[in-house]
């Protein structure tokens, strides 16, 4: 079916596509650890400074300006970092598919292969001129110039690629915020504004204690266990912003 030139010439069709063999297996175990160990240290960070800025905001008095604009800046960066969590899990980050277009004209060896054998056992890409052909996905990828990679976990060419989030169990893609590499970045900045409005929060908190001559104990307390909690939060975005990489096979 693959093999001859005369018939690789002739006009494909979708059930061409459909008629190769299927895609390699995603190791699907060590993905959804991934992502049930990434989501829940995104909901603990998120709980977390959410709870040390409202109980900083419970020591003030309901009707101050600092407790409410405390309120609503900690709740807008949960919002946003929940929202970007949800566009990583399920976003695409630029896999690209099978099509006529991607898959055809196939190289010769690959189509003797399948001639032969109905299966592809090369152990290395084909690169013709500035086009690249994987044999694992049995598609071309495009140019060199793309960042294409096939990811060893998700057993899928992506496009742009930078790494496989050891964190969240998605590749992690694109050019400047494109793919789901705008979610990651915005993600990680909405942890880091967390962390700052907790702080800034508390050491204002602590100001208008000691001005209106409050307990400068429960002041201090409180600042304590918000640096405390900020910290704790800090190595758990370093540790995400920096998880450990699968590899991508070239």
């Amino acid at each position: 079916m693959f093999g001859s030139e005369p018939h690789r010439r002739e006009r494909r069709t979708e059930a061409d596509v459909r008629a190769l063999p299927p895609l390699p297996r995603p190791d699907r175990a060590t993905m959804c650890a991934e992502a049930t160990c990434g989501c829940t240290l995104v909901l603990v960070v998120v709980a977390v400074l959410v709870a040390t800025t409202e109980s900083v905001a419970s020591s003030l008095r309901p009707e101050s300006y600092l407790s409410i604009l405390g309120r609503i800046a900690i709740l807008t960066e949960a919002a946003v970092a929940l929202a970007c969590l949800c566009g990583l899990m399920f976003g695409d980050p630029g896999v690209v598919k099978r099509s006529v277009s991607t898959c055809f004209p196939m190289p010769r060896q690959v189509a003797d292969a399948l001639e032969r054998e109905g299966k592809v056992q090369l152990q290395h890409n084909i690169v013709e001129g500035q086009h690249e052909y994987c044999t694992r996905c049995l598609l071309w990828r495009g140019t060199k110039s793309d960042g294409c990679h096939h990811c060893s976990t998700c057993q899928r060419c992506v496009r742009a690629f930078d790494h496989h989030c050891g964190v969240f169990g998605r590749c992690i893609a694109g050019n400047g915020y494109g793919g789901n590499m705008g979610y990651f970045k915005v993600l990680i900045s909405m942890g880091g504004a967390g962390i700052f409005t907790a702080m800034t929060f508390s050491l204002a908190s602590m100001a208008e204690h000691i001005t209106r001559g409050g307990d400068l104990i429960l002041a201090v307390m409180t600042i304590s266990m918000t640096v405390g909690s900020c910290c704790c939060c800090s190595c758990v975005m370093w540790a995400v912003a920096n998880p450990s990489s699968a590899p991508a096979l070239v």
